[in-house]
């Protein structure tokens, strides 16, 4: 498959306010990280796990964020009448990767408000620090499970994003109910916190 070009006029609708809305949170993201980074050199205890986790975290969320990009360049956020059948089809493949590259971002973030808690609970609260562990280890189970099942949901893989390649998704319904589980189950232990 070559190299396709945006649809003229695929890029507009809502995909603006998508990027726009996108864009100014990676952004604040990155300052408070680099705060973040600029305190933690100034200290002793220099990088703690929490930090450690969120880094991975935001950097995941930039390249969810440039994924979504190519998305809506591709026609993402506009109707589908402007864009062509490849156009559309790129659109809708990175759409997939960034809901890929998207749950990553998620578990890190996650594991860095873990870390954090541990940290500022001291060592005397050892209960407490064993059901964060058990919470951090459920959001990464459930997370991997629901990339798997998103990704082998459709033979051919390509099927995900593509309903016009031959093949089937006999997972689809599986990885469709799954993710409102992993959803309700990750609000659920977070605001027992």
């Amino acid at each position: 498959m070559g190299i396709h070009r945006p649809a003229p006029g695929a890029y507009g609708g809502l995909g603006k306010l998508l990027l726009g809305f996108g864009w100014s949170l990676v952004v604040i993201g990155i300052i408070l990280v680099a705060l973040r980074f600029h305190n933690a050199s100034r200290k002793a205890d220099r990088f703690r796990w929490d930090f450690i986790w969120i880094s991975i975290a935001i950097v995941f969320g930039l390249l969810t964020q440039c994924s979504i990009t190519i998305s809506v360049a591709y026609g993402l956020g506009n109707h589908i009448s402007l864009s062509t059948y490849a156009s559309a089809i790129t659109a809708a493949k990175w759409a997939w990767i960034t809901i890929f590259v998207g749950v990553v971002s998620f578990i890190a973030g996650k594991f860095a408000i873990i870390a954090l808690l541990i940290q500022v609970q001291g060592p005397n609260a050892v209960k407490r620090k064993w059901l964060l562990y058990g919470v951090g280890f459920c959001v990464a189970m459930t997370g991997i499970i629901q990339l798997i099942l998103s990704a082998t949901k459709c033979r051919p893989m390509a099927r995900i994003f593509n309903p016009f390649v031959p093949g089937d998704c006999p997972l689809a319904a599986e990885a469709q109910r799954f993710s409102y589980f992993w959803g309700c189950m990750c609000i659920i232990l977070f605001s027992m916190m």
